[in-house]
C-alpha cells in the first residue's frame, strides 16, 4: 500500500518513508497505525478505536501510547512536526491522515497573544488593502502590537495563511532557507521565484513578521514573489519595505479609553486605577500587557519590560542615530525642531527622520516625542550619552528661561509667556535634572517658570521650590531656593529668616529681592508701617534701578495708605519714575500709572485719573489678562464717577469677561457687583434683570450669606427711586439676612438714618472698619465729612491704614471739595446711590 504525501512517499508494505532518495524505516506499530489511518483517509479516527485495532487494548484502558506514537510519526512524515499538515489531531474526535496538505492546517502558529483591543479599524483597513491590492505593511515602534494585529488579520483571512517569523534569521538567505524548510522544498536558483510558487501552491496569504532588520534585502524578493505568483503579502516591520503599491498602516499608541479597557481586561482592575496605568503606559499595548501581568497593583517598571523589544530597534540604528535618540531621551514631552536642533546639531532633520521611520518617535503636527515608556530602555543602552544629553538639555532651557524672562518685561510679553508655557514639560524635566546635578540652574528656571504660570493661569510652583530648596547647599544658592519657596508660600517669617541669612552672607541681590517681597506682603496685609520700613531699608541696598524703583513705589503706596498728604505721595512716585527712566520696566511703568491715577482720585482730579488709568490699560494689554484686570476696573470706576455710565457699564462687563478667563474669583465678584450698581443707578430698565443675574451667580461662587450684596444693592435702589415704605422694606430684608462679620447692618441703618437727616454716630466708621468692611467705613466717613466733622477722615485712617478703595475715597475727596465750595472741574456722578443722597442732602442743607 503506497501513499504520496507532498514531497515524500509512504510505502506501508515495506514500512518505509521515502523523500528525495532518503529512506526512513517505520516500526511495526507505526506501520499498523498508519495503515489503519490510511484505510480511513481523511476521517478522524477516535483514540479508543486505534487502541483496539492497532494495539488490541480494551476501550477502558487509559494510556498515552497513541499520542506518543503519533508525535514520533510526525517527525518522520511532516516537514515541520510542530505544524503538521498530514497527520492531524482533531480535538474531541481523534487523529486523521491526509494525503494532500490539509487546507485548514495553516502555516500559522497558534499562540495566545492576548486581546487585540482598539485595533478594529486598523484590521479592517489592512484587510481592505489586501482585498483591493496584494501587499500591506503594518508598521510601528517597539511594543505597538504589530504582531498581534497581524494575527488578528490572519485569523480573519478566508483562505490558508503562511506565517513566517523572521526575527531569528540574521540574513535574507537564512530567512528564505527557513521558509523552504517549512515548506519541505528546495529553493532553486531563480532568485526566489520557485519558493514563491511553492508558497502559492499552499497558501493565499504570506505573513512576514518582524522584517525590519531585513527590509532592504527582502524587498526585491517580495517583489519577485508578487510578479511570479498571485500571492498576497502582509509584512510587519518597524521600518517600511520599498514595495510598490503597498497599503501602509502606521500603528499609534492606543487611545486612552481602549488602553484602559485593555488594562481592565488583563489586570483585573478598573476605574481610576486602570486609567492611571493606561496613562502611565501611554497606550503602548506591550507595556499595558506587561504591566498587567506583573502585578495586580500594576506598579512594575514599564520601560524595563519593553527593553527586549527595544533592543531590536537599537540594533538597527547606526552610531549617529543612537546618539540622536539618546539626546531625544532628555526631553520631557513633545518637542519642536528648534529645540531638537539645539541638542542634536546641524543634522537634526535627517536624524529625526530616521528615528521616526523606525517608529521610535511619535509625531503630532510639527512636534515629536519619545515615549516615556521607552526612555528607561534608552538609558540602559546608552547611560553616558543620555546623562550628557540631559545636561545639555538643562543648559538649553536655562537659556530659554533667561531669554523669556527678559521678554516678559518687554513688548514681546505674549511671545515670551507662550514660549515658557509651551515648554512646560521641558522646564520641569530640566529642573529634575538640575535638582540632581545643578540646583542653581534649576532655581533660575524656576524663577521664570513661576512668573509665567502666575501671569497666565494664576498658579505658583511651590512644589518645585520645595524640591529645589531641599537639595540646595547652605550657600547663596540654598538661600535663593529657600527664598523662592518662602515667597511663593507668602510665609513672612520664612522670608524674614532668608533676609537675615542673605544680609549675613552679603548676598545683595537676594537681600533686595527679599526686602521687596516683604514690603509687598506687608502692603497687601494692611501693614503700611512695615511696608515703609522694608522699602526704606531696600533703598540702602546696592541693587538694580528696577529694584530701586520698586522700593520708591512701595514707599508711595505705604504713604497713601497711612494718609500722608498727596504732595508727599507725588514726590515719592516721582522718585520711582526718575530711577526707572534709566532701566525701563514696563510692568513697573504700569504700576506707576495706576498709582498716579489713585493719587489723582485722592486729590479729586478725576479727569487726570481717567487719563492715567487709560494709559495704564493700554500699556497693560500686551501683557495679558491678569495685568489688564486692575486698570480695567479702575477706569470703569472713574467713568462712573464722571457720569459716563455707558462706558462704566461696558468696562465692568469687560472686567467680568477678563476675570472669568483668568479664573480670578475676586475680580469676577467685583465686576458683577459694580455692574449691578451702575445698572441700578442709571435707572436702566434691565436693572432688575442684572440683579437677578447677580443673585444667580453669587450662590455658586461665594458663601450664601453674600446674598447681602444683592439686598444692599436693592436698598440703594430704593433710596434712589423708592418711597419711604419701599426703603423700610428693603432695609428690613437686608437686616434679615446673616451678617457674620458684623458691621453691615449697623452701617446701612446709619445710612438710611442719615438720608432722613440724622447724623452718623461717632466712632461708627471705625467700628465698621474693625469688622473688615472697609468700603462701608469710607462711605460713612464721607457722610461725616459732609456733616462738617473735620476729624472723621483722620480717625478712620488711623483705624484703617490699609490701602483703600478708589470709589469711597473719591467720595471723601468730593465731600472735602463740597465743603470747600464744590469742585470746579467736574460734576461727579457716584457709583453708589449713597453719593447721590449725599449730594441731595448737601443741597438741602446749604439752601
Amino acid at each position: 500500500m503506497r501513499l504520496e504525501l507532498s514531497d515524500r512517499t509512504l510505502d506501508l508494505d515495506r514500512g518505509m518513508v521515502t523523500r528525495i532518495g532518503d529512506e526512513t524505516a517505520l516500526s511495526p506499530i507505526e506501520t499498523r497505525l498508519l495503515r489503519h489511518l490510511a484505510l480511513n483517509l481523511g476521517r478522524a479516527v477516535p483514540q479508543d478505536e486505534l487502541l483496539e485495532a492497532v494495539w488490541g487494548y480494551a476501550d477502558s484502558v487509559q494510556t498515552r501510547t497513541v499520542t506518543v506514537t503519533v508525535n514520533r510519526l510526525r517527525g518522520k512524515l511532516e516537514v515541520d512536526a510542530a505544524e503538521p499538515t498530514h497527520l492531524l489531531t482533531e480535538r474531541g474526535s481523534g487523529y486523521a491522515l491526509h494525503a494532500e496538505p490539509h487546507r485548514d492546517a495553516r502555516l500559522h502558529p497558534v499562540r495566545p497573544l492576548g486581546p487585540c483591543i482598539g485595533r478594529d479599524a486598523a484590521i479592517d483597513a489592512v484587510l481592505k488593502g489586501l482585498t483591493t491590492g496584494r501587499v500591506a505593511q503594518v508598521l510601528g515602534g517597539p511594543g505597538m502590537g504589530k504582531t498581534r494585529v497581524a494575527h488578528a488579520i490572519a485569523e480573519r483571512w478566508p483562505g490558508p495563511v503562511g506565517w513566517f517569523d523572521l526575527e531569528p534569521s540574521g540574513t535574507v538567505e537564512e530567512a528564505l532557507g527557513s521558509v523552504a524548510q517549512r515548506l519541505g522544498v528546495l529553493r532553486g536558483r531563480d532568485g526566489g521565484a520557485q519558493l514563491g510558487r511553492a508558497l502559492a501552491s499552499r497558501v493565499d496569504l504570506v505573513v512576514l513578521d518582524g522584517a525590519e532588520h531585513l527590509a532592504v534585502a527582502l524587498a526585491p524578493v517580495c517583489a519577485e514573489w508578487l510578479r511570479a505568483t498571485g500571492l498576497r503579502l502582509l509584512v510587519t516591520s518597524r521600518v517600511p519595505l520599498a514595495l510598490e503599491g503597498s497599503a501602509r498602516l502606521d500603528l499609534p499608541p492606543l487611545p486612552e479609553a481602549d488602553a484602559t479597557a485593555m488594562v481592565e481586561r488583563l489586570g483585573g482592575i478598573d476605574g481610576e486605577e486602570a486609567l492611571d496605568v493606561a496613562r502611565r503606559c501611554e497606550g503602548v499595548p506591550l507595556a499595558l500587557e506587561l504591566e498587567s501581568a506583573t502585578t495586580r497593583s500594576l506598579g512594575g517598571p514599564v520601560g524595563r519590560g519593553l527593553a527586549g523589544s527595544f533592543a531590536r530597534s537599537w540594533a538597527l540604528l547606526d552610531g549617529a542615530s543612537r546618539e540622536a535618540l539618546a539626546r531625544c531621551a532628555s526631553f520631557g514631552g513633545w518637542f519642536g525642531v528648534e529645540d531638537a536642533t539645539a541638542l542634536l546639531g546641524d543634522d537634526t532633520l535627517p536624524r529625526l527622520h530616521v528615528l521616526q521611520t523606525h517608529g521610535l518617535l511619535q509625531r503630532r503636527s510639527q512636534r515629536l516625542r519619545l515615549l516615556a515608556s521607552l526612555q528607561p530602555a534608552v538609558v540602559d543602552h546608552a547611560p553616558e550619552a543620555v546623562g550628557a544629553a540631559r545636561m545639555a538639555h538643562l543648559a538649553h532651557y536655562r537659556r530659554v528661561a533667561r531669554e523669556a524672562l527678559a521678554g516678559i518685561f518687554s513688548p514681546d510679553t505674549h511671545a515670551a509667556l507662550d514660549r515658557l508655557l509651551d515648554a512646560r514639560p521641558e522646564l520641569e524635566a530640566a529642573m529634575r535634572t538640575g535638582i540632581a546635578r545643578d540646583a542653581e540652574a534649576a532655581c533660575e528656571i524656576l524663577e521664570a517658570y513661576d512668573i509665567a504660570l502666575q501671569l497666565r493661569v494664576g498658579e505658583h510652583c511651590i512644589g518645585w521650590a520645595e524640591r529645589i530648596a531641599a537639595v540646595a547647599p547652605d550657600s547663596l544658592l540654598g538661600a535663593t531656593a529657600r527664598g523662592v519657596e518662602a515667597r511663593l508660600k507668602h510665609d513672612i517669617p520664612a522670608m524674614e529668616a532668608v533676609l537675615a541669612e542673605s544680609i549675613a552672607g552679603g548676598y545683595t541681590e537676594l537681600t533686595a529681592r527679599m526686602l521687596a517681597a516683604l514690603a509687598l506682603r506687608a502692603l497687601v496685609g494692611g501693614r503700611p508701617d512695615d511696608t515703609a520700613r522694608w522699602s526704606q531699608q531696600g533703598l540702602g541696598v546696592p541693587c538694580s534701578p528696577r529694584a530701586k524703583a520698586r522700593f520708591w513705589l512701595g514707599l508711595a503706596k505705604a504713604a497713601t495708605s497711612r494718609g500722608v498728604a498727596p504732595p508727599e505721595v507725588g514726590r515719592l512716585l516721582g522718585e520711582a519714575r526718575r530711577v526707572l527712566a534709566d532701566d525701563v520696566d514696563p510692568i513697573l511703568a504700569i504700576e506707576l500709572e495706576m498709582s498716579d491715577g489713585r493719587l489723582a482720585i485722592e486729590t479729586g482730579d478725576l479727569l487726570a485719573a481717567r487719563d492715567r488709568f487709560a494709559a495704564a490699560l493700554e500699556a497693560a494689554r500686551p501683557f495679558g489678562p491678569l495685568h489688564v484686570l486692575s486698570p480695567t476696573g479702575s477706569l470703569a470706576l472713574v467713568h462712573h464717577l464722571l457720569g459716563e455710565d455707558d462706558a462704566a457699564l461696558a468696562g465692568f462687563e469687560s472686567l467680568v469677561t477678563l476675570a472669568t478667563a483668568c479664573g480670578h474669583a475676586l475680580q469676577i465678584e467685583i465686576g458683577h457687583i459694580r455692574r449691578a450698581e451702575v445698572a441700578v443707578e442709571m435707572g436702566r430698565e434691565d436693572a432688575e434683570a442684572v440683579l437677578d443675574a447677580l443673585r444667580a451667580w453669587l450662590p455658586d461662587q461665594v458663601p450664601p450669606d453674600r446674598d447681602t450684596v444683592v439686598r444692599t444693592t436693592g436698598l440703594l435702589r430704593a433710596l434712589d427711586v423708592g418711597t419711604q415704605a419701599e426703603v423700610d422694606a428693603a432695609l428690613a430684608r437686608l437686616v434679615a439676612c446673616p451678617d457674620p462679620k458684623g458691621g453691615v447692618h449697623d452701617a446701612y441703618r446709619a445710612i438710611v438714618g442719615w438720608a432722613r437727616g440724622e447724623p452718623v454716630p461717632a466712632g461708627l466708621p471705625e467700628r465698621v472698619a474693625a469688622c473688615g468692611q472697609a468700603e462701608l467705613a469710607w462711605n460713612l466717613a464721607a457722610l461725616q465729612v459732609l456733616d462738617g466733622d473735620a476729624d472723621a477722615e483722620r480717625n478712620l485712617r488711623r483705624t484703617l491704614p490699609a490701602q483703600g478703595y478708589a470709589l469711597p475715597r473719591a467720595a471723601l475727596a468730593w465731600a472735602r471739595a463740597s465743603r470747600a465750595g464744590g469742585p470746579a472741574s467736574f460734576e461727579p456722578a457716584w457709583t453708589t446711590v449713597l453719593c447721590r443722597l449725599a449730594r441731595r442732602r448737601l443741597r438741602a442743607v446749604t439752601s
